[in-house]
C-alpha cells in the first residue's frame, strides 16, 4: 500500500470530494461481499471497516480490514472446494 502526504494547501476541496466517493463506494462494495458470503466472521470484519471509515476516518486500517476480508474469502473459498472434491 503507498501513501501519499500532501500539505494543507495542496487539498482541494474537490479532492476531498474525490476521496470520500471513493472511501464510500468501495466500502458499498464490501457490504455486498459480507452479505453475500453469509459468514458472521467477514460481517463483523466488514462492521470494523465500517468504523474504521466513518467514525475513525481511518483510511489505512480500513485497507487492511479489506485484506482480511479478501484473506478469509480465500480460506471459506478453499474449504469449500476441498468438501466438493471429497
Amino acid at each position: 500500500m503507498e501513501t501519499k502526504e500532501f500539505n494543507r494547501e495542496e487539498v482541494s476541496e474537490l479532492k476531498k470530494l474525490k476521496w470520500t466517493i471513493q472511501d464510500v463506494g468501495g466500502l458499498q462494495i464490501y457490504r455486498f461481499i459480507a452479505w453475500a458470503s453469509s459468514d458472521p466472521e467477514i460481517e463483523k470484519l466488514f462492521q470494523k471497516m465500517r468504523k474504521a471509515i466513518y467514525e475513525e476516518a481511518d483510511q489505512p486500517k480500513a485497507l487492511r480490514i479489506g485484506e482480511e476480508i479478501k484473506t478469509r474469502i480465500m480460506v471459506n473459498t478453499q474449504e469449500r472446494m476441498e468438501k466438493i472434491q471429497r
